[in-house]
């Protein structure tokens, strides 16, 4: 199952720019702000080896396949853990 939610702003480079053209995947949490809007931040430390980013992530935020820039608050797919 996949959600949307937006970008949100901790743990955000702005833009998270994207170079490839393959689909790819960050780790992240998935959190709620005061309007009930969901927020998807993504672990800082988002290398292979990195096992507490793993451990601490409940969602993969989906970075669709094209090379762009995502800003703080663009729409994204996640999938839940």
């Amino acid at each position: 199952m996949a959600i949307r939610a937006r970008a949100g702003a901790r743990g955000w480079r702005s833009p998270w720019r994207k170079r490839h053209e393959r689909l790819e995947f960050l780790r992240g949490q998935l959190a709620q702000d005061a309007d009930a809007v969901l927020l998807a931040h993504p672990s800082p430390a988002d290398g292979s080896h990195r096992l507490a980013a793993a451990a601490n992530s409940d969602v993969l935020i989906v970075l669709d396949e094209g090379a762009r820039d995502y800003a703080a608050g663009d729409l994204v797919e996640v999938v839940p853990l």
